[in-house]
């Protein structure tokens, strides 16, 4: 995941410049130039990077859109659970009357 984030807004947020690939451990790169555990250099990555990207940079690194067709698939299987649990609690409904 990490590797859809811009650069830029890693310098915004971190104070750092890194250059990475798409299958670079971005949060190894950051954590050894920040002198960092990779896990705060994650949390800090998916949280606070992550929020001050711009849907500019956003398309600039991931130009195949597949965050979108991610959350549009998570979408789908959130509305297609919550169609089951309505026909639940309705037969539950219709059975107590």
């Amino acid at each position: 995941m990490e590797n859809y984030l811009h650069p830029d807004a890693i310098e915004k947020v971190l104070g750092i410049k890194v250059k990475f690939g798409d299958m670079d451990n971005v949060p190894k790169i950051v954590a050894d130039v920040l002198g960092w555990k990779e896990s705060t250099v994650k949390k800090k990555l998916n949280n606070e990077v992550a929020a001050e990207m711009t849907l500019e940079q956003l398309n600039e690194s991931d130009p195949n859109k597949e965050i979108e067709k991610w959350l549009k698939e998570i979408d789908k299987r959130i509305s297609f659970y919550e169609n089951i649990n309505r026909q639940i609690a309705a037969t539950k409904n219709y059975n107590d009357d």
